[in-house]
């Protein structure tokens, strides 16, 4: 699930500068090539959680290395960042810097923010509603509620859009599900959003809104799709005649699921921006070899069954690297073994540099 409204008129050719240090839009969501993203962690929000029992195991030493010695919530945070850290695997021309120290408060405004990221990462419970920078006719911004019944992330460099102090990010456990937070945060669902909305962060879209498959794709109707989510996230059923609204706001809407799937992205005359992944006639219309497809997509398809299992993925799938490699091309890495050191793991850690290949 990504944030976003593609309905604007903003700045095509270039990112204008706000008074507090953000900028306003651009159709461009794509980084720059040789990109450094600048992460940084909401502080904790969401209770008491014991973190050093949460289940990671690192696939290599490199994210044995992230991990170190941490505990606490900043284990938590490391384990992010390897996981967002196995779409580099390709060496594509872009990094990550995370840092683990410095964590932005929960109510913060621009003036005593320290505004040195540009991704912002919140990893409480999913709020209810929270404010989201949508951009007017004219360039103009205003922030507008948003719902986050899914983790959910701002659009590759969207993300320098939103006010400093609100999340562009958002990797908590869904209201719904039944787990702990300590068995969420360890779960292949965890795991899977993580990665997926990582996707998000470096400027892929949903795989089900490439315009290259959405001509060949054939969704059950939209009454259907509904409530197919509705019973897949494990919303409570309304009392027997009530109305479909509850009470607390969080029903999912139709215009929620169109803007999320059965709408395809805009392909624009000799648009620069989006590399999508081309289909050709072998690939049957159910695949899912993408982490950028909606978790429950088999369960949408006309024909597909509504208890079909979820597909998660713990790494991007080999398309999906590619795809970013097409989208940041030509960088060079140093030799392997090359491991940042220990001190610099326990602070602010560069993913992708050539030092970590």
């Amino acid at each position: 699930m990504f944030c976003m409204n593609y309905r604007m008129s903003c700045h095509p050719n270039g990112v204008a500068g706000r008074s507090d240090g953000r900028v306003y839009g651009t159709w461009d969501f794509k980084w720059p090539q040789g990109y450094r993203i600048k992460v940084a962690f909401q502080e904790w929000n969401g209770g008491a959680v014991d973190f050093d029992t949460v289940r990671f195991v690192p696939e290599n030493a490199s994210e044995k290395a992230v991990i170190g010695t941490a505990r606490g919530y900043g284990r938590l945070t490391r384990i992010v960042e390897c996981l967002a850290s196995r779409w580099l695997s390709g060496s594509p021309n872009i990094r990550f810097e995370f840092d683990h120290e410095h964590r932005v408060a929960t109510k913060v405004t621009a003036r005593n923010c320290d505004n040195t990221y540009d991704v912002l990462v919140s990893l409480s419970p999913l709020p209810r509603f929270q404010p989201r920078m949508v951009l007017q006719i004219g360039g103009a911004e205003g922030a507008k509620p948003a719902k986050y019944f899914l983790p959910g992330s701002e659009l590759g460099r969207y993300a320098q859009r939103v006010d400093y102090g609100v999340p562009t990010t958002y990797l908590g456990k869904r209201r719904y599900l039944r787990a702990s937070l300590e068995d969420y945060f360890g779960s292949q669902e965890f795991q899977h959003w993580t990665i997926h909305e990582f996707g998000h962060v470096l400027g892929l879209v949903h795989e089900q809104q490439n315009p290259n498959i959405f001509p060949r794709i054939h969704l059950k109707p939209l009454d259907q799709v509904v409530a197919i989510l509705r019973r897949s996230l494990g919303y409570p059923e309304p009392p027997h005649g009530a109305s479909r609204t509850l009470v607390d706001g969080e029903e999912i809407t139709k215009d929620e699921v169109e803007e999320e799937l059965s709408q395809a992205w805009p392909a624009l005359p000799g648009n620069p921006f989006c590399d999508f992944r081309e289909y050709g006639p072998g690939v049957p219309i159910d695949d899912t070899s993408s982490v950028m497809f909606h978790l429950y997509w088999a369960r949408l398809l006309k024909g597909g069954s509504e208890d079909a299992p979820p597909v998660y993925y713990s790494k991007p799938h080999e398309r999906d690297l590619a795809a970013l490699q097409q989208m940041y091309p030509g960088r060079k890495t140093a030799s392997a073994g090359a491991r940042p050191s220990r001190k610099r793991a326990s602070r602010r850690t560069v993913s992708g540099s050539p030092a970590r290949g």
